[in-house]
């Protein structure tokens, strides 16, 4: 996997036992969508200015004074997503739930829609369905599909497995395989894994988690119900970004909680800037008025001057 420039991020959604003080749905919400919105943060491009250009036909006088070194020119630029999601399809589940995964994956894409538009050269979106290491697959890539309505319309389409393992380090491993080949651009990347508990088929996730982490990858756990392996989640996540979810129910819930948050704040901000734009203009007609009546007032000037000249 290419790593200079490069950022991976990995959200593993699994079940995990409800735990007294657990953040409620709106805090989780927006500690989600504070994440997700972290990796899209700006980033300073700052490029050497280019060399002078040619003379002008006249001639040249003496050297000036040596002055400072020429600037340079900086920008800031919103990262684009490669956001490849990773569903546990293992029989334990069950389809009413997956059903629910499927509907908070929906609302996500369009999360991850308001915040960087997703488009054949901007963000991406994939996905990779797991259980067995046989039924382990994936579903499309991230250069399939390129709009918000298209990948909804794909994540509704998609079967549940029903496989009778969870093996989750041969999830991970297509995951890396996936993105060494799909995950070429100079984008931050996203994986966002969907589990119901501890792994029991593969091997121990932890080392294909360790090897996406070298390469760049940051995972991040978001833990439902009461069937899991803390520590494992532990090894495989991110310090920073874990979170506790009762159930399946919930899990939706929240997702659709980020998505209203996320509209909220997008509708904020066209707000601010239609207020911004408005303001802008007043500032623009108010000027051209201030010209257009001091010129009227010189031309007047001059007319009283040529006047009295007569």
């Amino acid at each position: 996997m290419k790593t200079t420039g490069i950022q991976a991020f990995i959200i593993c959604v699994t079940l995990v036992f409800i735990v007294e003080g657990r953040d409620d749905q709106d805090t989780v919400a927006k500690k989600i969508l504070d994440k997700i919105s972290s990796f899209l943060t700006p980033k300073k491009v700052v490029a050497p200015r280019g060399p002078a250009g040619p003379g002008g036909p006249s001639v040249r006088g003496p050297a000036g004074p040596r002055g400072t070194p020429r600037g340079a020119t900086t920008t800031y630029v919103t990262p684009n997503l490669d956001f490849l999601y990773v569903l546990d399809s293992s029989g334990s589940i069950g389809s009413e739930h997956f059903d629910k995964v499927k509907k908070g994956v929906q609302a996500q894409v369009d999360v991850i829609d308001l915040k960087s538009k997703i488009s054949p050269s901007g963000t991406h979106v994939g996905l990779i369905e797991f259980s067995s290491p046989t039924k382990t697959h994936v579903e499309f890539t991230l250069r399939q599909y390129t709009s918000a309505a298209a990948i909804k319309a794909a994540v509704g389409k998609i079967d549940y497995d029903n496989g009778r393992s969870t093996a989750t380090a041969d999830a991970l491993r297509l995951a890396k395989k996936h993105l060494d080949q799909y995950g070429v651009r100079e984008n931050v990347k996203i994986l966002w894994l969907v589990t119901d508990g501890q792994s029991n088929r593969g091997g121990n996730p932890k080392i294909p988690a360790d090897e996406l982490k070298r390469n760049g990858v940051e995972i991040c756990v978001v833990g439902i119900g009461n069937n899991i392996n803390w520590k494992e989640i532990e090894d495989i996540a991110m310090s920073d970004c874990h979170f506790n979810v009762e159930s399946y129910e919930v899990l939706l819930g929240i997702n659709e909680k980020t998505l209203a948050m996320a509209r909220a704040a997008a509708a904020a901000k066209a707000r601010a800037m239609a207020r911004a734009a408005a303001a802008a203009k007043a500032r623009a007609l108010a000027r051209g008025r201030a010209l257009a009546k001091a010129r009227a007032a010189m031309a007047q000037a001059r007319a009283r001057a040529m006047a009295g000249r007569h």
